[in-house]
C-alpha cells in the first residue's frame, strides 16, 4: 500500500456527494481513471473508477476473489450491484 495522504477539498466534495463522512477516509491513490480510499475505521480500501462512474471492492471468499461492481442510482432508488469471480 502507498503512503496515505490527507483528502483534497475535491475529494471532500466527491465523498460528501457520495454521502460519505470525509473525516472518515484518507486517499491511498488519485489517478484519472481512478481513486483509492482508504477508510481509518474498517481499514479497508474503497476503490472508484471515475471513467465508469462505479464503486470497486475485491473480496476474498474461500480461494476465489470476487469484483463487486456497485452501481450507485440515487438514495431512493437504492444501489445495484454484481459480482464477478476471477481468480
Amino acid at each position: 500500500m502507498k503512503q496515505l495522504k490527507k483528502l483534497t477539498r475535491d475529494q471532500k466534495e466527491f465523498l460528501e456527494k457520495e454521502r460519505l463522512n470525509p473525516n472518515d477516509f484518507l486517499i491511498e491513490r488519485a489517478t484519472p481513471e481512478e481513486y483509492v480510499f482508504y477508510n481509518k475505521y474498517t481499514e479497508v480500501l474503497w476503490t472508484y473508477d471515475r471513467t465508469m462512474g462505479v464503486w470497486l471492492w475485491v473480496k476474498k471468499h474461500l480461494n476465489y476473489y470476487y469484483l463487486t461492481v456497485m452501481l450507485l442510482c440515487g438514495a431512493k432508488e437504492g444501489g445495484l450491484y454484481g459480482e464477478y469471480l476471477y481468480t
